[in-house]
């Protein structure tokens, strides 16, 4: 089992995927789970699937095969709506012969994530045919307009969705940062989903990008300290003055929580233009500016102010 998504901010397309795949109880390994096909600078196409890998990997080398025969026969520029129709003729041909014939209870179980682009914009195609994405499951095919996730587990990720993207504008390299996220936290709680995290983006411009594992690595660690920075604000926003307030001062935590966004927000802009490495540097940038706020907070005034209270 593995967990797959996308994202589409703007006119850019990410998909993610985890690189665990196993047998349950028994063993588990490190393998690619998005596959990625580009035909003579002109058409290119991704996929990324959860379910049953046999069946992934047949769907996979047989849509490869049909584009090449189709450009032996037909020698002229591929057009993506044509590979498009192909993919679901492809996929729907392999799911009658290799899914439906099985019983309900043994079938097989397959669904992919797949983004069909044109690469190098045809006179006829205008407006430029930019990014399909869109996903099948059986028989069906429907649209990708914005996100859609589904894998193992898919409940835990679309919770975390639900929680903080819906109703959000999300540009494209925050969907870059937030695939990792969401595959960290999957990662963290689901022991089917494991190994290393990989998050593709397809640009309107024909550009392609992949995170690097220093680039994945970071993320994570920047979002487990804002998760530990998270962590008491729903108690303070419901805490009481006879107790908790005794324990938990309101106002130094929300210091806190702000200087550990603050640090964050600011490293990982300047991450993001490859001044320098600072991964190995936000730990003790991250902990300085906590201290700092802690000490402001410890003063011998505040101190005899609280054991007044208590």
């Amino acid at each position: 089992m593995t967990l797959i998504g996308a994202f589409k901010p703007m006119s850019d397309v990410v998909i993610f995927a985890d690189r665990q795949e196993g047998i349950s109880d028994y063993a588990k390994w490190d393998t690619n789970k998005i596959g990625y096909f580009e035909f003579q600078g002109d058409v290119r196409f991704v996929a990324a699937g959860a379910g049953d890998s046999n069946t992934i990997d047949m769907i996979w080398e047989q849509v490869c095969k049909d584009v090449r025969q189709m450009a032996i026969a037909h020698p002229s520029k591929i057009k993506a709506p044509e590979i498009k129709e192909l993919i679901l003729r492809t996929v729907s041909r392999i799911t009658r012969k290799c899914i439906l014939p099985y019983p309900r209870n043994d079938r097989p179980w397959v669904e992919l994530i797949w983004a069909v682009q044109q690469i190098r914009d045809l006179p006829e195609l205008f407006p430029p045919w930019g990014i399909d994405l869109f996903r099948t499951y059986g028989l069906t095919v429907n649209g990708i307009s914005s996100k859609f996730f589904t894998g193992n587990p898919v409940l835990l990720v679309r919770y975390l969705s639900d929680l903080y993207l819906d109703g959000l504008i999300i540009g494209t390299e925050e969907a870059e940062a937030l695939a990792v996220y969401l595959l960290w936290e999957a990662k963290e709680y689901d022991p089917t989903c494991g190994k290393h995290s990989d998050v593709i983006t397809l640009k309107r411009d024909g550009a392609t990008r992949r995170l690097t594992m220093d680039e994945v690595k970071y993320w994570e660690e920047h979002f487990l300290h804002l998760k530990q920075s998270l962590k008491l604000l729903p108690l303070l926003s419901c805490a009481t003055a006879r107790i908790t307030d005794k324990i938990y001062d309101p106002r130094e935590r929300i210091q806190r929580f702000l200087a550990a966004f603050r640090t964050l927000t600011r490293e990982q802009r300047k991450m993001r233009v490859k001044t320098k490495d600072l991964r190995s540097q936000l730990e003790k940038k991250l902990t300085a500016n906590l201290r700092r706020t802690a000490a402001k907070f410890s003063k011998p005034s505040n101190a005899r102010k609280l054991k007044g209270q208590q």
